[in-house]
């Protein structure tokens, strides 16, 4: 299809280290079982800066990073293939199969895009009860994507939300964040990307301006000592950056960041308690039903009473389906005391904060091939030591 040309999709309706650090490493073990489960020192630079629908950003608050204000340490496991994620169908007994797994760390950024093309793949059948296995992010966006073509929707998980991998994602527009290998996708996946991508984008400004959701615009800066290498024109992504958002090449000097090249763009970025809560309820709202069911082999999917499934796993499909490609990748997160005056996000070298309204989200890693969702005491003491020198050092703050 031509996004181009597509009717947009319908609103959603609305329901009514000083002494810290030695407490942290102390009290590190308490953190770890239970994951699973200033200033205004400089006012110039941005002050006339022109901000998507009537957004101001007229200072910089100083972040506030130490150990005593960590809350929690957050591992997620993000579904990685080296050719992309899989969006097909195929038989399964007497049943048809629809995958939708394998983003990355691009879910939630593609998650309304490859629903809405599942849902074409529905489409193409003739029953109206569907199962949709998986809830998370793209489980629930494909789930209402159904619901709003008039289908019967049941999803099939082993958890709900807030116990899910999507509740531990940073949640900022980042359609291609670890979703490919260069070199090892296909043109017609970078075309396929590329549509899911822009229906995605324009399925989100729909819960703009609707607090409920916590679908906003933000402000994002990217710091380096030396500057990042252009797209190239066959990268993934390479043919959507007009949906970063309005951004620019800030001259030295011009932000209290103290690196010779500083990036910002005014992107997406997602409240992500709120927003999953939001999904859940409207589903809900709908008609729709969760049953808690686990699956571990293909036959427990051919056990369902829906003709039609698809399947939204993600990391789960592996063993199901027998996905040699399919790994992960892990992020850790370190989540502070939140800091509602800070209103910019920063990225540095493996580095970076994200100020959300339930806590300002420290992070910066992505390591392969490792399933442990344990947290790592010494990658939280990198980040927060990290952040601390960078804050100390680096931002022209007081």
């Amino acid at each position: 299809m031509n996004s181009t040309t597509s009717a947009p999709p319908s609103r959603p309706i609305p329901s009514a280290e000083p002494s810290g650090r030695r407490d942290f490493l102390k009290l590190a073990g308490l953190v770890a079982a239970g994951a699973g489960i200033g200033g205004l020192g400089y006012a110039g630079g941005l002050a006339a800066a022109r901000m998507p629908f009537g957004i101001k950003v007229s200072s910089f608050a100083k972040p506030k990073i130490s150990y005593d204000r960590i809350l929690r340490v957050t591992v997620g496991l993000r579904p990685h293939r080296a050719s992309g994620y899989v969006l097909r169908s195929e038989p399964l007994d007497r049943k048809t199969l629809i995958h939708n797994y394998g983003h990355g760390g691009s879910g939630w950024s593609l998650s309304w895009g490859t629903g809405h093309l599942a849902a074409d793949e529905v489409a193409k059948t003739t029953e109206k009860k569907i199962a949709v296995v998986g809830s998370g992010v793209v489980g629930l966006a494909t789930a209402r994507l159904l619901q709003r073509r008039g289908y019967e929707v049941t999803i099939y998980t082993k958890s709900i939300p807030p116990y899910v991998t999507s509740n531990f994602a940073t949640a900022v527009w980042s359609p291609t964040a670890t979703l490919v290998d260069e070199g090892k996708f296909t043109p017609a996946f970078k075309v396929q990307f590329s549509e899911a991508a822009r229906i995605s984008h324009r399925y989100f400004q729909d819960f703009i301006g609707n607090p409920r959701y916590g679908v906003e615009y933000h402000t994002n800066y990217r710091a380096r000592d030396v500057p990042t290498a252009p797209f190239e024109p066959d990268y993934i992504g390479s043919d959507i950056s007009d949906l970063i958002g309005e951004s620019a090449d800030l001259p030295e000097g011009a932000t209290p960041f103290k690196f010779k090249h500083v990036h910002r763009n005014y992107g997406l970025r997602f409240q992500v308690p709120q927003y999953l809560a939001a999904q859940v309820e409207d589903f809900e709202t709908f008609g729709g039903k969760f049953v808690i069911r686990e699956f571990k082999r293909a036959e427990d999917f051919d056990a369902l009473p829906e003709k039609v499934v698809v399947n939204c796993m993600g990391l789960g499909t592996k063993g199901v389906f027998k996905d040699d490609e399919l790994m992960p990748i892990r992020g850790q997160l370190t989540h502070l005391v939140p800091q509602p005056e800070l209103n910019y996000r920063f990225s540095g070298e493996g580095i970076s904060f994200n100020p959300r309204a339930d806590a300002l989200s420290c992070g910066g890693s992505t390591i392969p091939d490792i399933w442990d969702t344990t947290p790592d005491k010494k990658e939280t003491t990198r980040v927060i030591d990290g952040l601390m020198e960078l804050v100390e050092k680096r931002f022209n703050l007081t």
